[in-house]
């Protein structure tokens, strides 16, 4: 799955297929595409210098939507700020995360019910593959004992996790979700300790994007 698939599915109550939290898709918007370059990242696909973007390689991801956003920053005449793309992608992608659900259906990882709610109708996403959802909770339970740093994966899910203020939430709302302690310094202590490609790829690119995304996620408490 994709980190962002794996954001989404993390932000689905494991009980009854609910959105956690009363608005809480605007403050995964922005996370879903910030996973998304963080995809095309660890596939190689880009990586960041100076706080922009750079494309490294137009090969297929095998991925539709991924490769719909690699052309995109393809088609662009200069490198842009990770600020620019992450904007460009929760804004003017259409149906993103519609597209992402759409496809976690067809897969068979979760299924779309809508029943009647006090005002109208309501979509719920009951977990059919529970146990993706286990491994997932499983991967980031073990990054709390990790003493180097080995799936890259499951620690950007964790960063984007946290900057879109989705583990606080799951711990005042007492949710059988992750509990994610890791902190920031940790993730990048341990990334310090790989060779300079693993961090060209990763801290830069996903330091920037985790600023963006925090600032989105207060701008969406504040509305």
């Amino acid at each position: 799955m994709l980190v962002a698939e794996e954001l989404i599915l993390m932000s689905i109550s494991p009980e009854n297929g609910s959105e956690i939290f009363f608005n809480a898709w605007k403050n995964v918007k922005a996370g879903i595409a910030g996973a998304l370059i963080m995809d095309l990242a660890l596939l190689r696909r880009i990586f960041c210098r100076n706080g922009k973007i750079i494309l490294l390689s137009t090969k297929s991801t095998g991925d539709h939507l991924l490769n719909e956003i690699l052309a995109n920053i393809q088609r662009s005449d200069s490198a842009k700020s990770i600020d620019f793309w992450v904007s460009e992608i929760h804004s003017n992608i259409r149906n993103l995360q519609d597209r992402l659900i759409e496809r976690m259906v067809n897969q068979g990882i979760i299924e779309r019910e809508i029943h009647p709610a006090k005002f109208g109708m309501k979509t719920y996403y009951p977990i059919v593959k529970k146990e993706i959802y286990r491994d997932i909770l499983n991967r980031i339970q073990s990054l709390e004992y990790a003493n180097e740093i080995q799936d890259f994966h499951t620690y950007t899910l964790v960063y984007i996790l946290q900057s879109c203020g989705l583990n606080k939430l799951f711990r005042s709302h007492h949710m059988n979700l992750p509990t994610v302690r890791i902190s920031s310094s940790k993730i990048f202590s341990l990334i310090e300790q790989e060779k300079r490609t693993t961090k060209q790829y990763v801290k830069e690119l996903l330091c920037n994007i985790s600023t963006y995304i925090s600032r989105e996620h207060v701008i969406s408490i504040a509305v």
